[in-house]
């Protein structure tokens, strides 16, 4: 068994400290997920929700906020679908099988 890491961290250590990485060796890439969503406090703020909300999804207009996702490895930040993280939900569902087998 091995360590498993999302590829946008993995990406962004290989380009800013490569020595980091450098004896490991990718043994399987799993299928596309969802990106980890950004989470705010369900008791925020409809209008401080929808500034932040506004914020993170024009960051890619700004050349400030371009240069800051670019850092990051991001293109943009897009509205996320619940679908997105369907594939996450089926491997819970297996790993709880084999538990239950076992």
């Amino acid at each position: 068994m091995g360590p498993s890491v999302d590829s946008l961290i993995f990406n962004y250590i290989r380009e800013s400290s490569p020595q980091k990485i450098a004896n490991l060796k990718v043994i399987k890439k799993s299928k596309p997920f969802g990106m980890p969503p950004v989470v705010i406090h369900p008791k925020i703020e409809t209008n401080l929700k929808k500034e932040l909300q506004s914020v993170l999804l024009n960051m890619s207009t700004d050349s400030q906020g371009k240069e800051m996702l670019a850092h990051l490895g991001i293109d943009c930040f897009v509205l996320g679908d619940d679908r997105d993280y369907d594939s996450i939900r089926k491997m819970k569902a297996f790993i709880q099988e084999q538990r239950n087998e076992n």
